[in-house]
């Protein structure tokens, strides 16, 4: 059944690409990211029942959440920018993304060094927003909080990663690398003054490809 759930994964991806993309797909575009971020809570469901693991599972089942919302969210704001419809996809993923660092510390408890690489990269991301094409307006204490989060949370998953080498671990430690790519380029897809074509489809490639293998780590 998980092989068959990731094979329409993957289909609906594609189909969420075309709507990004194809003028005759766009009015679909909030149907199917809904039915796209749908996925990986379906794919995690179906991880907890094959590997029994239900206090992991509902660990990180607030956290994908959370990420629906914010998917919906700003698919809405896809179609009619707005400052609410915007705030709020940010304000969910930022707290789905503290409840996955949560559900990290089960596996390996809160240090003191997790906090060096989450305020580098506030410092990295402080720079990216003082490029000359780069325009956050008032939004950069919003960009350096959520920047610390995302960091905080690859840091800990490169931690369990090369701690334990387990398929688990790695599969943590992938996805929340990706997380942070994804919210990287999301950076520049919002507030960078140059629009690249392809910068949606390798934003949602990266965010996708995160959650699947967050979902899939509950398998071990």
């Amino acid at each position: 059944m998980l092989a068959v759930v990731l094979i329409l994964y993957a289909v609906v991806f594609g189909m969420l690409i075309a709507t990004c993309y194809h003028p005759k797909w766009k009015s679909r575009h909030v149907l199917v990211k809904t039915i796209q971020s749908l996925g990986f809570i379906w794919i995690a469901t179906i991880a907890s029942y094959y590997s029994r693991d239900f206090g992991f599972y509902f660990s990180m089942l607030p956290g994908f959440v959370l990420c629906l919302c914010g998917d919906i969210s700003l698919a809405f704001n896809d179609r009619k920018p707005s400052d609410r419809t915007f705030l709020i996809g940010v304000g969910s993923f930022l707290i789905g993304h503290i409840l996955f660092l949560t559900a990290f510390y089960r596996i390996a408890s809160f240090s003191w060094t997790d906090l060096i690489f989450p305020v580098l990269m506030v410092g990295v991301s402080y720079l990216l927003t003082r490029m000359k094409k780069m325009d956050v307006q008032n939004m950069l204490p919003c960009v350096l909080i959520y920047s610390f989060f995302v960091s905080a949370l690859c840091g800990k998953g490169a931690q369990i990663a090369m701690t334990s080498l387990s398929n688990q671990a790695i599969l943590l430690g992938v996805g929340s690398f990706l997380f942070l790519v994804s919210d990287m380029i999301i950076l520049f897809l919002f507030f960078y003054q140059t629009k690249y074509v392809s910068g949606k489809f390798w934003n949602l490639l990266t965010y996708y490809g995160g959650l699947l293998c967050l979902a899939l780590s509950i398998l071990y």
